[in-house]
């Protein structure tokens, strides 16, 4: 097996272990996936057993966002295209509950945090280059909005794999 494939079999219980170990949604909550590589689509396919109210992709490849409807998006955002802050305050006015970003760059990471509402709570799995920082209001940490990052999804293989594979 190559280094390349043993990478790709890791975006899986990643994007899902993010969603069954720390994201832990509540049945109804309105939940936002940006970035539909092997994670986003990972952790959409994953939330589709949460059954979210609402449930946004956003990418900014089309491709991606139609599969991202076939795995239970019920709301999709192309971020090259349209204003996502704009688009997410017309489907939920006060924020989103729950935000998994898994684009890896500054500007995904900024706009996850920033589409949340006040007790919300983001989790990232990927990072911009080693260097680089986010920007976010510190009051919008001490008004209840929660950013964790997270470590492969803080996947429990003998757990997790067999939950995934049914």
């Amino acid at each position: 097996i190559t280094k390349a494939a043993v990478s790709h079999l890791l975006l899986l219980p990643t994007g899902a272990g993010i969603v069954f170990n720390e994201l832990m949604p509540a049945d109804n909550e309105s939940i936002a996936v940006i970035g539909l590589g092997g994670i986003g689509l990972s952790a959409l396919m994953a939330l589709k057993e949460f059954k979210p109210k609402v449930l946004i992709a956003i990418d900014i490849s089309e491709e991606k966002l139609k599969m991202a409807k076939d795995f239970g998006a019920t709301h999709l955002i192309n971020s090259k295209t349209h204003n996502t802050f704009i688009e997410i305050n017309k489907i939920i006015p006060n924020g989103v509950d729950a935000c998994v970003e898994s684009g890896g760059q500054i500007e995904t990471i900024e706009l996850g945090f920033s589409i949340i509402k006040k007790t919300g709570r983001m989790y990232f799995a990927s990072h911009p280059e080693q260097g680089k920082f986010i920007k976010i209001d510190p009051f919008d940490l001490i008004s209840g909005k929660k950013i964790n990052g997270s470590w492969g999804g803080g996947c429990k293989p003998d757990i997790d794999i067999p939950r995934l594979t049914n």
